[in-house]
């Protein structure tokens, strides 16, 4: 019996059917002193009514990031290229935004994810295929923001116009659809019961069936 989460799909556990049980499992923020933090500042004023990020250029990300900031919706910026913040100050200013973007990184999931949650902030992002103990789910969750059109564009400077102009649209179809506080709320409580470390030791425990494994 294998327990992972990072980039595990329906692919993966295919691979292995019939040789090993591929448990979806819980996802982790950083460090345990962050859930203190979220909870210090999830109910912060959200002053700004615009989408959040501030991340390490893995791969494709700086791109987006110098992309979608011609965008007065995005606040986007690059961890790792001088904006890198303490994580106090982080999580200050992240929980003063109502929305956030990710975009998958090392793993197809991120910390940030996450954050998002715990923060009570609308989280935009690509569509998350990873497998998770409670599966998470566009429109439920999250909203998928970066399609394969705009992924397939995204380095073609001709198309920027093109993808500025369907990102804004989907984010005010989104915004004034009044779907936002229930996605918001939905998430809030898959990281209540999925993120919190008493809970995920849960979780975590319930995989062993009472050590059956062992025998």
């Amino acid at each position: 019996k294998f327990s992972c989460v990072s980039r595990l799909d329906q692919s993966f556990i295919d691979g292995y059917n019939g040789t090993a049980k591929i448990q979806p499992s819980v996802y982790l923020l950083e460090g345990l002193s962050e859930f203190d933090m979220i909870e210090s500042n999830r109910h912060n004023e959200k002053i700004h009514n615009k989408i959040y990020m501030n991340a390490l250029c893995h791969g494709v990300r700086e791109r987006y990031i110098d992309v979608l900031n011609r965008s007065d919706w995005f606040k986007l910026k690059k961890k790792d290229k001088g904006e890198h913040l303490q994580k106090k100050n982080y999580f200050e200013e992240f929980s003063t935004y109502k929305y956030a973007l990710n975009l998958d990184g090392v793993a197809k999931i991120c910390y940030r994810d996450l954050e998002a949650f715990g923060l009570g902030c609308l989280l935009f992002r690509e569509k998350l295929n990873v497998l998770t103990y409670e599966q998470l789910e566009i429109n439920k969750h999250y909203i998928e923001l970066i399609d394969n059109d705009i992924k397939s564009k995204i380095y073609d400077d001709s198309q920027i116009p093109y993808i500025i102009e369907k990102v804004e649209s989907r984010i005010h179809e989104v915004v004034s659809s009044g779907e936002a506080e229930h996605i918001v709320n939905e998430s809030r409580g898959w990281f209540e019961r999925n993120c919190l470390p008493e809970n995920q030791i849960k979780i975590i425990y319930s995989f062993l069936e009472d050590f059956e494994i062992f025998k």
